[in-house]
């Protein structure tokens, strides 16, 4: 197997090894199936994919710009469909897109019309019957021709909005019109805003991740990001830069990377020509993606196709290539979007064409582009068939092409961590590998059949509590799913139960002769309720204040209160003074005595001495004996530290507190 995928990764001149597993699964595609539907006319068609009669299957309507008309082709639910039913749209079809207008819960449809010689530009609204038939169309006109439509709840009220923009090419501006819904099929009168002109292409996601519609468009240089307010108004636009000299072309919004958040998928151009009318021109674009941060920014581009032509003059055939805007889908059944697109080679009136597939890594990344079986541009890419692998729709002549997705079908098996504790899961074989909590982690291409088991290990201060979804049960190592479809596995980790002590303050501040104070707090996890018995200590230089806790038995969401006694330091100080002025007195005394005695029997001949003596004696003893002043020095500041210790049955914990005493 691994010689045969060296073999094909050497033919196609490819090297995805780059942080991307080698996969054999190589996506193709069925040869396309047509449908006659509308006249095509002069401006392209387009097509979108939805349930339109409530059967569960899949149905596609096409807008037919020569015809005037839209064609809706019911699914069989096999990648088949049935033939087409024309609904009027008005003059001029260019863009089509599915809403609920008037909250019947039945997909209705916008049309975006370019108008003729004798209608207005504007948009049409159909409302659907719920049968695969639609209402008459209600038509609203516009002043000008219109570039984009974006259809999505924008005052959140659950009835569809539109949002139009129109370009003014002599006033070098662009207007976006909101359209707010009345609930009816009807509108109210537009709000407008006005931007720099750009292309008009028009895409709408939550961009700041506050569950209000935003929109992007394209604009010179780059895109305007619309936060949305959630009324139908917008903040003041933002600009994301593409490559310089270059412009948005084409816009389309997804999640690469499955943070949650928002990604944009650009195609941008660079136009290049001379002065003279029929002087050479150029034209390079670029096919980019721009990871969302999930604040409304977003990180640097990453252009991940390039191509450029030019033409010697007006009429002159282009050399060189292009590449079309991608298609974005999961094609390999690994649950990753990727990105299809067509690249044609000019070679003067001759040209080539083939699809390039870039496999996406699920990080917002994507592989080296492989060659595909495709020769149209992938017009819309979805899900016909139910097999979970991405089909393409595209046009040839005035028939919808069909083409689905041949590659082998795999699965996808994703697990999801819930509840409060943490934990890791394994999988055998290897693919399934996560950690903490609220992670989500999958493996894809998993042959129908295979069997994954699943192992859970908890973390610290938690517990395994059990599985859900494709496979259940409460042994951590015994969840066993067969992948016959993508499965979902849940596995749930809680915190075992506990407590923990917290003071007010992790440090204390007072006077020899104060107290202080401090609030305790015993927060409880994983259902703790147990009662809890406090006691306290204090280590450091003796003297030491002494501690006190009340209550001395608490339960969870109840304070008890430290108290810190500095008393017993002021009464020792005191007599140690005491004492040491004590013998002083007691070493000076007896020599005042001794010269009291000699005065008394002293003879005649030893009197002048004695006198002296005694002098001296009484000089000094008044002084010893307190007849001086003396103030104790200061006390020195004392550091000390107190341990509270809480206990409930095996469980103990313990926190310190610093007290300083000055």
């Amino acid at each position: 197997m691994r010689g045969m995928c060296r073999a094909v990764a050497i033919a196609l001149g490819l090297l995805s090894s780059l942080g991307f597993p080698a996969k054999c699964r190589a996506v193709d595609f069925a040869p396309a199936k047509t449908y006659p539907v509308g006249t095509f006319g002069y401006y392209p068609p387009t097509v979108i994919g939805g349930d339109f009669n409530g059967d569960g299957k899949l149905d596609i309507a096409v807008a037919n710009s020569g015809s005037g008309n839209v064609s809706i082709l019911l699914g069989n639910g096999d990648g088949t469909f049935q033939a087409a039913v024309n609904s009027d749209a008005g003059a001029g079809p260019q863009e089509i897109a599915i809403g609920d207008f008037n909250g019947d819960h039945k997909l209705d449809l916008a049309v975006l019309l370019v108008g003729d010689a004798t209608n207005s530009p504007g948009f049409s609204v159909l409302l659907g019957n719920g049968d695969g038939t639609f209402q008459g169309s209600h038509f609203l006109p516009l002043e000008s021709m219109a570039a984009g439509m974006a259809v999505v709840d924008l005052n959140l009220d659950k009835k569809s909005d539109i949002a139009i923009t129109i370009t003014n090419i002599n006033q070098q501006i662009m207007s976006l019109l909101v359209f707010i819904s009345t609930g009816d099929g009807t509108f109210e009168s537009p709000k407008s805003l006005t931007l720099p002109i750009g292309e008009g292409s028009l895409a709408t996601g939550d961009f700041n991740k506050d569950g209000k519609p935003d929109l992007v468009m394209d604009g010179p240089g780059g895109y305007y990001i619309q936060l949305g307010k959630g009324d139908g108004t917008f903040q003041p636009p933002s600009a994301v830069l593409v490559a310089s000299n270059f412009s948005g072309a084409g816009v389309q919004v997804a999640d690469l990377n499955h943070d949650g958040v928002a990604d944009l998928i650009t195609y941008s151009i660079d136009f290049e020509h001379s002065s003279d009318p029929e002087g050479a021109r150029s034209l390079t674009a670029h096919l980019s993606v721009f990871l969302g941060n999930g604040d409304g920014t977003f990180q640097t581009e990453q252009v991940l196709a390039t191509a450029s032509s030019s033409k010697s003059g007006v009429f002159a055939p282009p050399v060189g290539d292009a590449v079309s805007p991608a298609g974005i889908g999961d094609f390999d059944g690994d649950g990753n979007l990727d990105l299809l697109f067509l690249r044609t080679k000019y070679f003067g009136i001759s040209f080539t064409a083939s699809g390039n597939m870039m496999l996406g890594k699920g990080d917002g990344t994507f592989s080296q582009p492989s060659t595909v079986n495709i020769s149209f541009s992938p017009s819309a890419v979805t899900d016909l068939n139910g097999d979970n692998l991405y089909d393409l729709l595209s046009f040839q002549g005035d028939s919808v092409a069909v083409s689905l997705n041949a590659s082998p079908i795999v699965y996808v098996l994703t697990v999801t961590f819930i509840g409060d504790g943490s934990g890791y899961i394994a999988s055998n074989p290897a693919g399934i590998s996560c950690e903490s909590s609220g992670q989500t982690c999958s493996v894809g291409q998993i042959s129908p059949g295979t069997a994954y088991t699943l192992a859970a290990s908890p973390g610290r201060n938690s517990t395994f509590v059990g599985w859900d979804g494709a496979c259940t049960g409460s042994d951590p190592n015994g969840c066993s799913v067969t992948l016959n479809s993508n499965m979902n596995v849940t596995a749930k980790f809680s915190l075992l139960p506990d407590f923990s002590v917290s003071p007010a303050a992790m440090s204390l501040t007072m006077k020899h002769d104060g107290q202080v104070s401090d609030t305790l707090t015993f927060p409880a996890q994983g259902g703790f309720s147990g009662s809890i018995a406090l006691a306290c200590s204090v280590s450091g230089p003796p003297p030491m204040p002494a501690c006190g806790i009340s209550p001395n038995s608490v339960s969870p969401g109840s304070n008890a209160t430290l108290t810190v006694n500095a008393a017993s330091l002021s009464a020792a100080l005191t007599p140690q003074f005491f004492n040491t002025t004590t013998r002083l007195h007691a070493t000076l005394l007896p020599i005042g005595i001794v010269g009291f005695v000699l005065v008394l029997f002293d003879r005649k001949r030893r009197r002048v001495w004695t006198l002296c003596l005694l002098l001296i004696v009484t000089t000094i003893l008044p002084v010893a004996c307190g007849g001086g002043s003396s103030n104790p020095p200061p006390p020195v500041a004392q550091n000390y530290t107190v341990t509270v210790t809480a206990t409930s049955a095996t469980l103990q914990h313990s926190t310190t507190i610093s007290v300083t005493v000055n």
